[in-house]
């Protein structure tokens, strides 16, 4: 009985304890109270009412009401709350699309890390500083008309609105917005993209540290035009400073602002921008990429850089863009370390002006001073058409008129340049100026500058204009060319001048046309085709102006020496040179004339036309002395004078004009001798007329266009010796052309050889009435000539006679052609009478090229003459062939051949230049019993069959002979050659019959034998069984059975009651069946 109670008891506590849980069940899937307060509740009044802020514990915290005030929840987009503002300090929200007025200012700085935040908190009257604390971006424009600073503290401000353009900063009348930077360390990575703009990405190449302001595209707003028409304008990237207002700039960065279709891409200024510090960076426009400056009639602009401020990588792109870095209209300096660098202006149909600065002109002077140590570096113009009208100005700064540019103290414009993609027109790689500059102090312009004119600076007068405009030479220093341009016909003076102590240097070329030169220091040449009243020349002065006033030193500072034979003048520059030839053309004794000089490095005359050498011939016209020729000896010493451009009229032309008892030797020369009217007689490549001189070691690459007498070195060559000379010009004439000598011959009437042409050659086509390529005409009247050791390998076109050594003969038989060769294509000489040919032949390219010909020329007479040609043949461009050389000369050139060719032992190639390369003996492959071995190079045979080497030997193996057939030992055969061997090495050959064995005797029928029984079989054992190993079954996982039992409170299950129950029953069930059996 005692059993049986505890059983019932177990079973009614297992139930009685389910009930609870199934109730907290049901209760949990509840819906949560709400907050049914229309006002908000406070800790001193709890609405009781409300389920929630009435329950037991509730807090002010938890009413629906506290967290979203009812006056401003309607002005709250969906899903954001915003932050609560302090009673009486609630302002309006701003519209998203309208400008967002900024207004206020307060000493505390004010954090803010969302739009909502940073609109606000610059909208509070109450706050004067606005510090970010996180990356925000922007969607329109904010406004500014109150004084407020905005602290960037590292972080990015950005715009972004693929709808709209836009700035992120407008500063209104009366506004004054400070930008700085609490935290200048903090990193942000930029990509430049195809239009120089760069972009914020965190892949990108470029690294700036701070904050940062990007993404700007231009803010937009209504203008009204002078003439009473309203339109809008675009500008300023990333802040536009309206009239009236000013921004002010101690740190951070703007990159990436762009205003592509209007002005600005960094910063837009028509009232005060004033740059301490930071940087604007990556910024465009089509005017002004980092910074534009507007004014209107009664308005002002100011801009100020200074500190370390600094503009860079900046760019003005448009068909007549202008100022890369800053657009500057009104009144801009540059002071202490202040920089704009890697600036670039661009254009591709018009004009480009200001690579890194465009001081305009609008009714306002605008007045730039450098001062410090500003410095404007690595900027350009860069316009990419040939038109006329296409042209790049002012790779630093281009001065408008009426505009003007102070430099001084250490300031300085270097490594600009101004440029066009397509070879047009270039001006001012430093400064373009149509108006005023002033050099001053120790400032520098020019150094690293470039322009097709006026590298250093280039001056002319502007459309707007004035009486005076002038370059002050102050002081400090120009690099590069200067040239003076003034082609004006309103009466406008265009000149340097001073107005100071102080001088400045100038250390390149100055151009003076139609200008005045009043003051100034200088060292480079100066050609004047206007006035001089003042200043220092130490250089060359030419040209056909007028020299009132100066001092001339004469002798340029690089040349050195006295000028006598053993102490010569020593020129390394093309001022140098020019100088020399004035001393010479303006002489006035023939003394004067002996001077000698030799050149220390290749010189560059660039195409400036040239006049010659030694103007005249020393004859007298009445009794007066017209002009002396060049009597003195000049030594190339191996250098080249390139850029070498001669159109002289009425006279002989070349380097060298008229020579007479001189000596010119060692010497190139490139570029262009031209007859292009006049009476003018000769013309060659380094002298027009040589007379008793001796021309030597010398080369000519200039094309040659005479009158009468052409030649590669001399046009007329009379009673002088021209040896070891190669021409590798064009040269032509309407009468006697020659590749060395226009004519040869001379007065002289004494015995023996007195004028001589040996050891030339000529690569150039030659063309004329008659053409020699030695010389155009030989005239042995008066004299004997000799023609020796020469050859020739160029083109001859001629009307009247062609010549591969002389194309036409004057005289008796007292010329004489030795030792002479030249590509089977024609005859020594015009006619065969009246010349003596010796020892002189044609010969293929293949033996110019191996060697045979320059054998022939070094083994000829040359009367104790060193050998000039060198020991191996070289190719030559100009010839396009591999030839005899002189030492040192030659072109780099790769032998180039497809084909093969050979003979018994040995394989080679032959260029197209006629050069055998690649020669060698048979190499490779291997030779057999029955065919030579096959070169591996050239895959040709070569060599004689190997008998021992047997490739197709083949093994038979022994067969028994029969009584039938015979049989065979075994042996090796060899299917190539036939032979039989006995050993598998081919070492002991045999015969065919050696091979054979015998047959076999017949046998003999042996008596017949009764059968044996045969055994009987053996029984086969059987193989064992081989036990096998038990295998032992794998017993299988215990699949754990999935709980169907539902989680405790789920009332709903009726797994769950039968579960129950079913422990209930089986409870009651052993309680009986224990009772029963206990009674039994």
């Amino acid at each position: 009985m005692k059993k049986q109670l505890v059983s019932i008891l177990f079973t009614l506590c297992m139930v009685l304890c389910l009930v609870p849980l199934a109730v907290f069940a049901e209760e949990s899937t509840e819906t949560p109270p709400e907050c049914s307060c229309e006002t908000a509740c406070t800790a001193e009044s709890m609405n009781t009412d409300c389920p929630v802020c009435g329950a037991e514990g509730a807090l002010p915290e938890n009413c629906a009401q506290c967290a979203q005030p009812a006056d401003d929840a309607a002005a709250q987009p969906e899903e954001k709350v915003s932050d609560p503002q302090p009673e009486g300090e609630v302002s309006a929200p701003q519209p998203e699309t309208a400008l967002t007025a900024l207004i206020g200012g307060s000493e505390t700085p004010k954090e803010v890390s969302n739009t909502d935040e940073l609109t606000k908190a610059i909208a509070d009257s109450t706050i004067s500083t606005v510090k970010l604390t996180a990356d925000i971006t922007i969607n329109a424009t904010l406004s500014v008309n109150r004084t407020v600073t905005l602290d960037l503290n590292g972080h990015v401000l950005k715009y972004e609105n693929d709808q709209t353009h836009g700035g992120l900063l407008a500063v209104e009348s009366g506004g004054h917005l400070t930008i700085i930077d609490s935290n200048s360390n903090a990193p942000h990575r930029f990509k430049p993209n195809s239009d120089g703009l760069w972009v914020l990405d965190e892949n990108g190449s470029e690294t700036v540290t701070g904050g940062v302001i990007t993404g700007g595209t231009g803010y937009q707003y209504q203008k009204v035009h002078p003439n009473g028409q309203g339109y809008t304008e675009e500008a300023g990237g990333a802040v536009c400073v309206k009239v009236g207002g000013s921004l002010f700039m101690t740190g951070g960065n703007i990159v990436g602002c762009s205003a592509m279709s209007g002005k600005g891409g960094g910063v837009h200024v028509e009232g005060n921008f004033s740059m301490t510090g930071g940087s604007i960076i990556g910024c465009a426009a089509n005017r002004g990429g980092g910074v534009h400056m507007a004014v209107g009639e009664n308005e002002s602009a100011t801009f100020s850089m200074s500190g370390n401020a600094i503009i860079r990588c900046c760019k003005a792109v448009s068909s007549n863009a202008s100022g890369g870095g800053v657009y500057a209209l009104g009144a801009f300096t540059m002071s202490n370390k202040a920089a704009i660098s890697n600036c670039e202006c661009i254009a591709d149909s018009s004009r480009a002006g200001g690579g890194g600065v465009y001081l305009a002109y609008h009714n306002k002077n605008t007045e730039f001073t450098m001062s410090g140590n500003a410095v404007i570096e690595n900027c350009k113009v860069t316009t990419s058409s040939p038109d006329s009208w296409t042209k790049s100005y002012g790779g630093g700064v281009f001065v408008s008129s009426r505009s003007s540019l102070t430099l001084k103290d250490q300031a300085a414009i270097r490594n600009c340049s101004a440029e066009n993609t397509a070879g047009g027109a270039t001006y001012g790689g430093g400064i373009f100026a149509e108006g005023t500059l002033t050099i001053a102090g120790l400032a520098e312009v020019g150094e690293g500058c470039s322009a097709a004119v006026g590298s250093g600076i280039y001056m002319e007068v502007g459309p707007n204009f004035i009486v005076s405009q002038n370059l002050y030479a102050n002081g400090g220093v120009i690099a590069g060319e200067v040239v003076l341009n003034n082609s004006s016909t309103h009466g406008v003076t265009l000149k340097i001048t001073g107005s100071d102590e102080s001088v400045t240097e100038f250390k390149g070329s100055v151009l003076n046309d139609n200008g005045i030169i009043e003051k100034g220091k200088f060292t480079g040449e100066v050609t004047n085709n206007g006035t001089i009243t003042g200043g220092v020349f130490n250089n060359t002065v030419s040209g056909s102006g007028t020299i009132k006033d100066g001092t001339f030193n004469g002798t340029p500072a690089l040349i050195t020496g006295s000028g006598t034979e053993t102490d010569p003048y020593q020129i390394s520059t093309a001022a140098g040179l020019k100088w020399f030839r004035d001393k010479v053309n303006n002489a006035k004794t023939k003394e004067e004339t002996k001077i000698c000089a030799v050149l220390t490095a290749n010189i560059d005359l660039k195409n400036e036309e040239w006049t010659p050498i030694g103007i005249g011939n020393g004859t007298e016209n009445n009794g007066a002395t017209i002009d002396f020729p060049y009597s003195g000896t000049f030594d190339g010493n191996g250098h080249t004078i390139s850029g070498l451009n001669v159109n002289y009229r009425n006279k002989n032309g070349g380097l060298f004009c008229y020579v007479m008892n001189a000596t010119i030797k060692n010497l190139t020369v490139a570029g262009s001798v031209t007859h292009s009217s006049g009476d003018g007689v000769a013309y060659g490549g380094i002298v027009g007329c040589a007379d008793s001189s001796t021309i030597e070691n010398c080369t000519n690459r200039c094309t040659v266009t005479g009158n009468w007498y052409a030649g590669g070195i001399v046009g007329w060559s009379t009673d002088s010796d021209i040896i070891g000379c190669a021409n590798f010009g064009n040269i032509s004439s309407p009468s006697f052309s020659g590749g060395i000598c226009g004519k040869i011959g001379g007065q002289n009437d004494a015995a023996g050889i007195d004028a001589t042409i040996r050891d030339c050659y000529n690569v150039g086509m030659v063309s004329g009435n008659y053409a020699g390529a030695i010389t155009g005409q030989s005239d042995s009247e008066h004299i004997d000539i000799l023609i020796a050791n020469c050859y020739n390998v160029g083109s001859l076109h001629g009307s009247d006679g062609t010549g591969e050594i002389i194309g036409a003969l004057f005289g008796p038989t007292c010329t004489t052609i030795d030792n002479c060769y030249y590509l089977p294509t024609g005859n020594p000489a015009s006619t065969s009478d009246r010349v003596n040919v010796k020892r002189t032949d044609s010969k293929t390219a293949a033996e110019f090229a191996d060697g045979t010909v320059r054998k022939l020329l070094k083994a000829g007479e040359r009367d104790n003459h060193a050998d000039p040609w060198a020991d191996t043949c070289q190719y030559l461009d100009a010839a396009g062939k591999t030839l005899p050389v002189f030492n040192g000369q030659g072109d780099a050139h790769d032998h180039q051949s497809n084909d093969w060719e050979h003979n018994d032992t040995e394989h080679w190639q032959v260029c197209t230049c006629g050069a055998v390369f690649n020669k060698a003996a048979h190499s490779g492959g291997m030779a057999t019993c029955k065919a030579k071995a096959v070169c591996e190079i050239c895959k040709e045979s070569y060599g004689s069959p190997d008998p021992n080497n047997h490739t197709d030997l083949k093994h038979i193996d022994a067969k028994a002979a029969t009584a039938a057939e015979e049989g065979n030992i075994a042996y090796w055969y060899c299917d190539g050659c036939g032979k039989y061997f006995s050993d598998a090495t081919a070492k002991t050959e045999i015969t065919r019959a050696d091979t054979v064995t015998a047959k076999l005797p017949q046998p003999t029928t042996p008596p017949t034998a009764p059968p044996t029984a045969a055994p009987a079989p053996q029984a086969a054992e059987q193989p064992r069984r081989t036990a096998q190993p038990t295998v032992q079954p794998t017993a299988a996982p215990t699949v754990q059975p999935v709980s169907t039992i539902p989680a405790t409170g789920d009332t709903s299950s009726p797994i769950l009651w039968a579960a129950l129950l079913l422990c209930s029953g089986a409870g009651l069930a052993v309680t009986a069946y224990k009772k029963n059996r206990h009674r039994s």
